[in-house]
């Protein structure tokens, strides 16, 4: 047996990709629901996503579930607690995806390869049609690629480089709307 590192299902997005199902999202997806419904000061969100999310983490037997059965399942969490009335505006956030730097950097072995596979993941992510895009460990990233034990200046011009390349890659992609957070 197989065992994921999430205990939550993905869920088939675009173009049958799979993305990583989380609590944030769901509670983000209410959220948009209810500003829909004209609600929005509905302050169950937080809630509901908690109990869906242990639903899916207790009984739910899939490792994948579409948008579509995601959907329904939020639609008849919202029945069961009377809110019938966010129902008919249900519907998902588009996801956030997370690029993890080191692990490029790790293949890549050089900045010059470490941009294009960046690029690459930057593609794939923007592909999938997401709200926002995190790169994470962005200085664990640059000290592999620099060599260096500690940070210094170029270390800090080299994070910066990485950062702005992927603003302009968004940009000219004409993708500038999509959330860019780096850790």
């Amino acid at each position: 047996m197989i065992a994921l590192p999430q205990s939550l299902p993905l869920v088939a997005w675009h173009r049958t990709r799979s993305v990583p199902l989380s609590e944030s999202w769901l509670c983000e997806s209410l959220n948009l629901s209810a500003r829909r419904a004209g609600r929005a000061d509905w302050t169950q969100a937080d809630e509901v996503a908690r109990a869906i999310a242990y639903f899916l983490r207790q009984d739910y037997t899939g490792t994948v579930i579409s948008t579509a059965e995601l959907r329904d399942l939020i639609r008849r969490s919202l029945q069961g607690i009377g809110c019938s009335d966010i129902v008919p505006h249900v519907g998902l956030a588009a996801p956030r995806v997370t690029i993890h730097l080191p692990e490029i950097a790790r293949h890549s072995g050089m900045e010059l390869a470490f941009f294009h596979q960046l690029r690459q993941r930057l593609h794939e992510a923007l592909d999938v049609v997401v709200q926002g895009i995190r790169l994470e460990q962005l200085r664990d990233c640059v000290k592999i690629l620099d060599g260096s034990r500690k940070w210094n200046r170029g270390c800090q011009h080299l994070g910066d480089e990485i950062v702005a390349y992927s603003r302009r890659h968004l940009a000219a992609t004409g993708h500038s709307h999509v959330e860019l957070a780096v850790f």
